[in-house]
């Protein structure tokens, strides 16, 4: 073995070693964005969940103004065609009607319940349903949703999808 001479050694190309360096720089980047994004889709803390016992206290501490309460999943086209309205009443109805969303995904689909509430801008709290909860209302399909009025009682529950006239108008009854 023997050492080359620099004499001896090839020319560099600064242009080709630019192209280089601005690959391996996409490259990081591209790898930061990934690392970012995977890090903002994650959960900032775990959904919590509200067993029957929970519910309760949830709507008595909001006893006197009416709680219309939400079950959906993530999985559910119906819905993901009744969230923007809710979030439209929510609006609405700010400081007179409480909402509230209670999700029925499993521990498969959990995880993504937290980045499909930032996806459909849901602006009310949002908790994992109890088992419990899910049997107390002999819950059979979603959407189902449970109107409590001002004195904390059920006034009315029912399943699958209303439209916006008929559902703003269980709302007012809520009011009354």
């Amino acid at each position: 073995m023997h050492c080359q001479h620099v004499a001896d050694m090839p020319a560099r190309d600064p242009r080709k070693e630019r192209q280089m360096f601005a690959r391996i720089q996409a490259l990081v980047v591209a790898l930061v964005l990934i690392l970012a994004s995977s890090a903002l889709a994650a959960p900032k803390a775990p959904l919590e969940t509200l067993s029957v016992q929970g519910l309760q206290k949830l709507v008595q501490a909001h006893r006197g103004k009416p709680v219309v309460v939400n079950f959906f999943a993530t999985w559910c086209p119906p819905c993901k065609a009744e969230i923007p309205m809710l979030v439209e009443m929510t609006n609405k109805y700010k400081g007179k009607v409480n909402f509230v969303g209670l999700t029925v995904d499993n521990d498969g689909t959990v995880a993504k319940v937290l980045p499909y509430v930032a996806q459909m801008k849901i602006n009310y709290p949002v908790y994992r349903a109890g088992s419990d909860v899910v049997q107390a209302f002999s819950i059979r399909s979603i959407p189902f949703n449970v109107g409590y009025g001002k004195n904390g009682k059920v006034a009315w529950a029912f399943s699958g999808f209303l439209d916006e006239a008929a559902f703003e108008e269980m709302v007012r009854e809520l009011l009354k």
